[in-house]
C-alpha cells in the first residue's frame, strides 16, 4: 500500500506540478525579454496610463510593440503612454502604485487579476482592494478601462483537475469585477473570459500561447487587443 501511495504521489507531482515548475523557469527568461512599452511624442493629444501585471507588460509577446500598450501606441501615435505595469503584480500592489500618482490622464487602462486568481487571494480581499482601485482611478483619469485575464483554467500549463479549479476561481473573480465596475459610469470592464469550447486560444496553442503555456503570445495579445479596442474607441469619443 505504501508503494502504491508513493507511486500515485509521484505521478501527481509529475503530471500537475512539473509543468508549472517548468513554466516558472521559462518565465524568468521571458520577463527579461520584454519591457513595459511606453511612448512620449512631442505633439501629445492624449495622456494614457497603462498599469497592470505581466499582461500589462506584455510578457510572452517577445516584442513590447505587440503588447496591449504597444498596439495602442501604434493606433494612437500622438498619445503619451506611461506604463507602470509589473510582472507578478496583484491588486494590492497595483493599489499602492496608483496611490502614488498625482498626474491626471485621459485614459487609464488596467490589466490585473490573474495573479490573484492563481495566488488564491481570498475573494473578499479581492473585492475590497478592487473597490479601492476603482475609487482611486476615478481621481486620476476621465475614463478607465479594466480587464482581468482570459480563462486562467484553460491555460495548457494547468492539467485536470487543477484546470477546473482555476476556471472556477476565474469565474468568481470575474463576477466580482462585473458587479463592482457596474457601479461606475466612467469605468468599463472588458470581459476576456471564454468557455473552452469558444476559446480561440485553444484552437492553436502554439500560436496563441507563449512557450510557458500560460501567458499569451504576440498573436494572443492581438486577440485580446481586438476585444479591448472597441471600448477604448467608445470612451475616447
Amino acid at each position: 500500500m505504501f508503494y502504491i501511495i508513493l507511486i500515485l504521489a509521484i505521478t501527481v507531482i509529475v503530471y500537475e506540478v512539473f509543468p508549472i515548475y517548468r513554466a516558472e523557469k521559462i518565465n524568468s527568461d521571458m520577463k527579461l525579454a520584454v519591457k513595459a512599452f511606453e511612448q512620449h511624442p512631442n505633439n501629445v493629444n492624449l495622456k494614457i496610463l497603462v498599469v497592470g501585471d505581466s499582461t500589462g507588460v506584455g510578457t510572452g509577446s517577445n516584442d513590447s510593440k505587440k503588447s496591449t500598450a504597444g498596439r495602442l501606441a501604434s493606433d494612437l501615435p500622438n498619445s503619451d503612454i506611461q506604463n507602470i505595469s509589473e510582472n507578478g503584480l496583484k491588486i494590492e500592489g497595483l493599489l499602492k502604485k496608483i496611490n502614488k500618482i498625482d498626474a491626471h490622464y485621459d485614459l487609464v487602462l488596467i490589466q490585473i487579476g490573474a495573479n490573484d486568481i492563481v495566488g488564491l487571494t481570498p475573494y473578499a480581499e479581492i473585492r475590497k482592494e478592487l473597490m479601492m482601485v476603482l475609487d482611486r482611478s476615478e481621481n486620476i483619469a476621465d475614463n478607465i478601462i479594466i480587464l482581468t485575464s482570459g480563462n486562467v483554467g484553460s491555460a495548457p500549463v494547468f492539467h485536470w483537475p487543477l484546470s477546473l479549479f482555476y476556471t472556477y476561481r476565474t469565474l468568481k473573480v470575474r463576477s466580482i469585477y462585473i458587479e463592482e465596475v457596474g457601479k461606475y459610469k466612467n469605468i468599463k470592464y472588458v470581459d476576456l473570459y471564454k468557455d473552452k469550447k469558444d476559446d480561440i486560444f485553444l484552437t492553436d496553442i502554439n500560436k496563441y500561447y507563449a512557450i510557458d503555456k500560460f501567458h499569451p503570445s504576440a498573436e494572443g495579445y492581438g486577440i485580446w487587443y481586438e476585444q479591448i479596442r472597441p471600448s477604448i474607441d467608445k470612451v475616447l469619443k
